[in-house]
């Protein structure tokens, strides 16, 4: 039984490690990266790193469009945020679903976390003062609806960069 635990505790910071390194801010910030590629993989990543305690599963829907490197890695630490919050509102055992959807619509990014749990869910309480400080990065907005499902509506205008030849 130590044997697994240490093993699941590699795990997990082995997709710490990850996360870390695909969250570092890129040298070349104006570089295109595919959005569904990025999300996806952040998803794996974040998931891993959840542990057990806390059943969180993650289910992206990404579409598949580029954004600059510097806005997903920027929006990658909202979701990695937001995901924590849940994380840390979650009863031991509870299982919980968030999908996360992202997608591009003329020079609009939208990204969007829909919580599910079994039971009612508390109140969002993301750390608003490095939220107010990645949305200012992004020049975005978040919208928060505490319904039965909680949802977090994140929107910013997409850098002209990783547009120019999409």
């Amino acid at each position: 039984k130590a044997k697994q635990a240490l093993q699941a505790a590699a795990q997990r910071l082995s997709a710490m490690g990850r996360l870390h390194d695909r969250l570092a801010m890129p040298r070349d910030s104006a570089a295109k990266v595919n959005a569904r590629n990025f999300f996806e993989r952040l998803c794996d990543d974040l998931q891993a790193s959840l542990g057990d305690e806390h059943p969180v599963q993650l289910l992206p829907m990404i579409e598949s469009c580029d954004v600059s490197q510097r806005q997903a890695t920027v929006a990658g630490h909202l979701l990695s945020e937001l995901i924590d919050d849940v994380n840390r509102r979650s009863c031991i055992g509870e299982p919980v679903s968030i999908t996360v959807d992202f997608t591009c619509e003329n020079d609009i990014c939208t990204l969007m976390l829909i919580e599910q749990r079994s039971s009612s869910a508390a109140a969002l309480r993301p750390n608003r003062p490095l939220i107010a400080s990645l949305l200012d990065r992004l020049q975005g907005s978040l919208e928060i609806a505490e319904t039965a499902s909680p949802t977090c509506l994140i929107r910013f205008p997409r850098d002209h960069a990783a547009t120019a030849s999409s």
